[in-house]
């Protein structure tokens, strides 16, 4: 079992840390301790809510919390300046600021050796799709020269022509590049536990505003391949959407398969948990190190919808179907 690391999201009551609550509590290495400022924020599955906090105080957030805080997501100066003295690593200091003009604005990540590893737009046509574009030479080449001179890290915003050309990364383009596949914060969060980090380019999909909210569109429907660990099940529990996701394939009359390494006969899981197999136009149980791509392709799969990196990154380049982590499971099939 993978040892969960303390997140504290605060003040968890601000619109940016309710993407940082999407983007990171499906994560199975986190723990996230959400410290409102002015309201209870009712229940979060597999999060811990604590009592609202007017003031920084130390001592009453250790009582409360009752263990040690590993990495925080911090929205208020304050709380900012409080937690550094404590040594707790800070982390997403922009995701409050406004958003950048949409036509001119790349989203990008510089590692903590420098290294950009992403930069792209997306751009809205007047019906509400958007489309994701990797930044063309001539930009790539001027923001990574702007992370080497500013020394930037992390993920950021990159505007040519504007009067400020670099700046922090609103929480609404860090949510509109996770359902691009690209969770910039969850980057954030691993690079502080000093893993290695990349990203798999988007492919075969487009976003659509629509008035209750982001919805992804793909260019190609077809079988569906979600996997069981971590990703419809999730800290012990059915998904929130895991019930609505398998709804609406039916409803589209997509045939939805679930492809797993668990430790015991899926069937004898999903009962447990109440989900009926019959749902699933196959279970296929993989016990033999058989890449998952080889099981998607025997049946078309058109997507694939994974918590592992690994997993989603060789059923990415083997078949070149659209992949997801579980985050964006709400967002699908809409």
């Amino acid at each position: 079992m993978v040892e969960r690391k303390n997140i504290l999201v605060v003040p968890a009551d601000c619109a940016a840390a309710r993407e940082v609550i999407a983007a990171l509590r499906y994560e199975k290495s986190a723990q996230l301790v959400l410290l409102p400022q002015n309201r209870g924020l009712g229940s979060v599955p597999g999060a811990i809510s604590l009592s609202p906090m007017l003031e920084p105080d130390a001592d009453a957030l250790a009582a409360q919390l009752k263990g040690s805080i590993d990495a925080a997501f911090v929205f208020d100066d304050s709380w900012r300046a409080c937690l550094t003295a404590l040594g707790v690593p800070v982390l997403g200091d922009g995701a409050a600021a406004p958003a950048a003009a949409e036509d001119r604005a790349h989203a990008c990540y510089t590692t903590q050796s420098g290294k950009t590893i992403y930069c792209a737009s997306v751009a809205f046509t007047d019906v509400g799709q958007g489309r994701h574009s990797p930044a063309a030479p001539d930009v790539l080449a001027r923001v990574q020269a702007a992370a080497q001179q500013r020394g930037l890290r992390g993920a950021w915003c990159f505007a040519p022509g504007t009067d400020t050309e670099v700046s922090p990364l609103s929480h609404e383009a860090l949510a509109l590049h996770r359902l691009f596949g690209v969770n910039l914060l969850a980057l954030s969060l691993f690079e502080t536990g000093g893993h290695p980090v990349d990203v798999i380019p988007p492919l075969g999909h487009r976003v659509h505003a629509m008035a209750q909210g982001l919805s992804i569109e793909l260019d190609k429907e077809g079988p569906v391949f979600l996997d069981l660990d971590d990703t419809l099940l999730v800290h012990g529990a059915v998904h929130d959407d895991g019930r609505g996701f398998l709804a609406r394939a039916q409803g589209r009359g997509l045939p939805v398969h679930l492809v797993t390494r668990h430790f015991q006969e899926p069937v004898k899981t999903l009962a447990a948990h109440g989900i009926d197999a019959r749902q699933f136009a196959d279970i296929h149980w993989l016990t033999d190190g058989t890449p998952k791509s080889a099981v998607i392709a025997g049946a078309g799969g058109a997507l694939f919808i994974d918590d592992s990196f690994k997993e989603r990154r060789e059923v990415r380049d083997a078949l070149g179907i659209p992949v997801f982590a579980p985050d964006v499971l709400a967002h699908l099939l809409r």
